[in-house]
């Protein structure tokens, strides 16, 4: 009920202050990150725009046609390295931009329906899927943390480390099962929409929600098992 509401403006060229009152805005953000004070002349990425009294902001975000075709390169040389390379994925991707791939994929458009599909076009959902399953699923160091934690009796740290785990896994899975968005916020909601076995799931809740007469130690092996 109160997330934000995101808007992407697709343009030729990204808008300057100088250009737009930012005064009929609550904020104006460059570039930069930085928050762009009346008189300034700096480019605008986003816009804040809260809705009176009803505690929900509207985030507009300005891209331009050349930012997707840069976006589109960067993930398709990261997705072809993450099919080649099988061990370890060590190519990420900026927030903003796996933000913006998975948004695309799940959107309203509200003008130029034939753009956006074109758009979409750049970032296959399979393509998405599979980068992101590589992004989250374990590679040997989780484990080996756990392993660590649990050879030096930091009984605490392990559990965290190995509830840390469960939850990055089961993200990744989603992602095997159609989910595009990599955020961590919204497991429990992608994995009803994507369908994960009812028995698997019940099996994470209860490891997620942490049965509290399970041991650690058992914990710690359920999360693993």
């Amino acid at each position: 009920e109160y997330s934000d509401i995101d808007v992407y403006i697709i343009t030729d060229k990204i808008r300057n202050s100088s250009d737009i009152d930012i005064t009929n805005f609550f904020r104006a953000i460059s570039p930069g990150k930085e928050i762009i004070q009346k008189g300034e002349h700096k480019d605008i990425l986003l816009v804040h725009l809260p809705v009176e009294k009803t505690g929900v902001k509207v985030d507009v975000e300005f891209k331009t046609y050349d930012d997707i075709n840069s976006i589109a390169e960067q993930f398709k040389e990261n997705y072809s390295y993450a099919v080649n390379n099988h061990i370890l994925l060590t190519k990420e991707m900026p927030e903003r931009q796996m933000s913006f791939m998975h948004r695309i994929h799940n959107c309203i458009c509200l003008h130029n329906n034939d753009a956006l599909k074109e758009i979409k076009s750049k970032f296959p959902v399979s393509m998405l899927n599979y980068f992101l399953y590589r992004l989250n699923a374990s590679d040997f160091a989780d484990f080996l943390d756990i392993t660590g934690a649990w050879r030096k009796d930091e009984t605490e740290r392990c559990v965290d480390l190995a509830r840390e785990n469960l939850i990055k896994q089961m993200l990744a899975y989603t992602c095997l099962m159609g989910n595009t968005d990599y955020k961590r916020k919204w497991l429990l909601t992608r994995m009803q929409q994507v369908g994960v076995d009812e028995r698997l799931s019940k099996q994470f809740l209860t490891l997620f929600l942490r049965n509290k007469l399970m041991t650690d130690t058992n914990y710690i092996i359920e999360t693993l098992r």
